[in-house]
């Protein structure tokens, strides 16, 4: 039996209590985990946490873009700063059965963490991560955004470049974009489970 085969995956969504906006984010978080006969137990390969902000609700109700990201995170707030500074969130080109799909994105998913213990590296254990999001969030005409570079576990302490390098090229082949420094971005139309979605209704529709 591959790894793949042997892995399980927990999602969890929930609303961004505290902040007072909980109506317009979500909190998830999924870890992929396996079990060890060696050990006999349980083990967490990796995870992904994040939010996702429904911009368009936000905006109809007249709520600040820099107060809804402040309400969440430094680090989403310094995304906005750098990716969009005039509070104007435009998709990249996806093209999806020839057709581009681009414009005003209608929500932000933000990728806060993605980790993977070293030695399942390269065992597409992250692709999977993502995909399990893409199942479980709503995610049309959603922006994806993510810092690019791996923080390190030293406070201080800087990554080295193959380290980088090896980050950057992950993301690269999962569509995602530079934008605004250390930040990259793609149209989450783009992904496997929207792109399903969308050939369903268009099944549907003939």
């Amino acid at each position: 039996m591959s790894v793949e085969e042997k892995l399980e995956f927990e999602v969890s969504i929930r609303p961004n209590l505290g902040s007072g906006l909980e109506h317009y984010v979500q909190d998830f978080s999924a870890i992929v985990q396996t079990w060890d006969d060696n050990i006999a137990e349980t083990i967490i390969l990796g995870k992904v946490t994040g939010h996702r902000l429904d911009l368009a609700s936000a905006r109809i109700d007249g709520i600040e873009f820099k107060h809804l990201f402040e309400s969440v995170s430094p680090q989403i707030s310094d995304f906005r700063d750098k990716v969009l500074p005039d509070d104007e969130c435009r998709l990249p080109p996806a093209v999806i059965d020839t057709r581009q799909h681009q414009g005003e994105c209608e929500c932000l998913v933000y990728i806060s963490e993605i980790a993977v213990v070293p030695e399942y590296r390269g065992q597409q254990i992250g692709t999977q991560l993502f995909r399990h999001i893409g199942q479980m969030l709503n995610m049309e005409n959603c922006l994806i955004g993510l810092f690019a570079y791996p923080i390190a576990k030293v406070p201080g302490e800087r990554r080295n470049a193959f380290e980088i390098k090896q980050v950057k090229n992950f993301y690269q082949k999962l569509g995602f974009l530079h934008a605004g420094d250390e930040f990259m971005i793609k149209n989450a139309m783009n992904c496997e489970a929207v792109q399903k979605r969308l050939a369903y209704r268009d099944r549907l529709a003939h």
